[in-house]
Order: C-alpha cells, then sequence, then structure tokens
C-alpha cells in the first residue's frame, strides 16, 4: 500500500509539472558539456599555475634576502595575489563540473579537491618545463600596461632606492663600471658600481638589458651599486 501511495505521488507530480524523460542524445550533450567546460577551466588553472611558478622563480630572492628589511614582508608583498584568485576560480569551476557529471556525486569533496589538485600539478608541471608561463608573462607584461602593476608586483620592489633596492633598464654605459640607468618610474640614475663588486656580475652590462641593483642612493639620481645582477635577455621592462 504504501509503495502504491509513493507511485502515485511520484506520478502526480511529474503530471502537474508537466515533466518529461530527457533523450539520450539530450543527456550526451549535456554530459560532453560539463567535461569538456571542466577540462577548459583545469587547463585554464594549470596555465595559471605556471604562471604563478614562473613569477616567484624569477623574482631575485637570491638578492632581496640580502636586504636588510624583513625577508618575510618583502615576501608578502611579491605574491601574485590576482592570478591566484584567478587560479581559484577556474579551480572551483572545474570542481563544480566534474561534481555535476554522472557519476560526480560518487566522490566526496576530499576526493574531488584531491584529485583536481594533483591534476593541476602534473599539468601545470608539464607545461611549466615546456615555458609556457614564461611565455604568457611575457606577452601579458609587454602588451598590457595595466598587467604589470595588477598582477605582477615583483617590479615594485625594485622601485625602492631610499631602501637600496633599485631596478629598471640600462641605457647606456659609460666605462667599466659607470652606466646610465631608467627605473620602473621612468627616472634616471647614474649608478656606479662599487670596486668590491665581481667584476664577473656585471661583465656583459649594455644597453637594452634589465638589472637588480642593491646599493645606496648618494643623492637625487646618483645610486652606488654594491650588488648588480643581470636579468636575462628579453627579460620585459
Amino acid at each position: 500500500m504504501n509503495n502504491k501511495r509513493l507511485q502515485d505521488k511520484i506520478l502526480g507530480v511529474i503530471q502537474d509539472k508537466e515533466l518529461e524523460p530527457k533523450s539520450r542524445l539530450s543527456f550526451m550533450v549535456h554530459e560532453g558539456f560539463l567535461w569538456s567546460f571542466g577540462f577548459i577551466a583545469l587547463l585554464s588553472g594549470s596555465i595559471t599555475f605556471t604562471v604563478i611558478i614562473h613569477i616567484v622563480v624569477t623574482s631575485d630572492w637570491d638578492l632581496l634576502w640580502e636586504t636588510p628589511e624583513k625577508p618575510f614582508g618583502i615576501f608578502l608583498l611579491s605574491i601574485p595575489y590576482l592570478w591566484i584568485l584567478v587560479g581559484t576560480v577556474f579551480f572551483f569551476l572545474a570542481r563544480a563540473m566534474v561534481r555535476h557529471t554522472r557519476y560526480g556525486y560518487r566522490y566526496s569533496l576530499p576526493q574531488l579537491f584531491g584529485g583536481l589538485i594533483a591534476a593541476t600539478l602534473i599539468l601545470g608541471g608539464i607545461l611549466s618545463a615546456t615555458r609556457v608561463g614564461a611565455i604568457i608573462d611575457i606577452a601579458l607584461e609587454e602588451n598590457i600596461p595595466l598587467y604589470t602593476s595588477m598582477f605582477i608586483p615583483r617590479h615594485e620592489l625594485w622601485d625602492y632606492s631610499d631602501r637600496g633596492r633599485l631596478g629598471g633598464i640600462v641605457v647606456d654605459v659609460y666605462g667599466t663600471n659607470e652606466f646610465l640607468l631608467m627605473d620602473y618610474s621612468g627616472d634616471e640614475w647614474i649608478v656606479t658600481i662599487m670596486e668590491n663588486v665581481n667584476k664577473n656580475d656585471y661583465l656583459e652590462l649594455q644597453p637594452g638589458l634589465v638589472v637588480r641593483l642593491l646599493g645606496k642612493e648618494t643623492e637625487n639620481g646618483y645610486f652606488y651599486a654594491e650588488r648588480v645582477k643581470i636579468k636575462p635577455l628579453g627579460t620585459p621592462f
């Protein structure tokens, strides 16, 4: 009797809401959409992860660690928070898509999170090995002016001459230990390299190269460099 009443109740709901069974094709299209969009979200999240890796790796920690300021504070300033936010959005989109697939309900949230994190790390590692993160980061930096200030705060760390950190592009070279530098704000500096600096650190110094400097500002427009690091050719200014 109870089963009969339940069947009648279910049939009543179906009739009242005019529900109709979906065709197999409709189901397959819906399932295909979920998996496709989920994969796109996962791939986008993995690409974001590779860009974050590139930004962190190229943040010149070897020099920043030598500054008198607290390394942890500098680390917090160098984190690409917006990239992390973008990656998190893609991650949760992928989770939502997989969750709503045919068998997605079978997996607990920890299983889904663990699987997606593992997939992101593996795919991100493969993309990092092919320099995808570097290519995307450099392309965005060269073509979108707001990108540098919003997504990659690492450049701002080298715009503090009063704190002994200076970075920019070499405009001209004078002799063996002096050159003209344009910083990220567009200001020009006459940089003198101290005698105790290893000559191998600046042997290849030439106009057009991006450099990072540690030292001290003596007066407006003059900077004495105690550490010099030349960035690889092609590094965006």
